[in-house]
Order: structure tokens, then C-alpha cells, then sequence
């Protein structure tokens, strides 16, 4: 961030889809959405830099 280095938090985006209940698969984020939420996370959110999908 601004060409420094920051060790600020990183936050993870996880989601399931799940018909039952007991097993789950993970969902297939849209890639800009992935983006745009990302960005939005970093500049919103004091203390977190970076956001990863996982």
C-alpha cells in the first residue's frame, strides 16, 4: 500500500452451497464480483489489506 510494506490483517470470502445440510460445496464466485468486493473490503475496512477467496 502506497509502495510500502503493511502487515495488516487479510480477510477470507468463503461460501458453500449445501442441499441437505450435511455436505456442502463451495460456490462459484463471479470474478468481478470477487474484485469489487476485494477492493471495496481494503478501502472500507481500517486494519485489512488484502482479501482472498477461498
Amino acid at each position: 500500500m502506497d509502495n510500502g510494506r503493511t502487515y495488516d490483517l487479510v480477510i477470507g470470502l468463503r461460501a458453500v452451497t449445501s442441499t441437505d445440510g450435511m455436505t456442502a460445496d463451495f460456490y462459484q464466485f463471479d470474478m468481478k464480483f470477487l474484485g469489487e468486493t476485494a477492493t471495496r473490503i481494503i478501502n472500507e475496512v481500517k486494519g485489512v489489506n488484502r482479501g482472498v477467496s477461498m
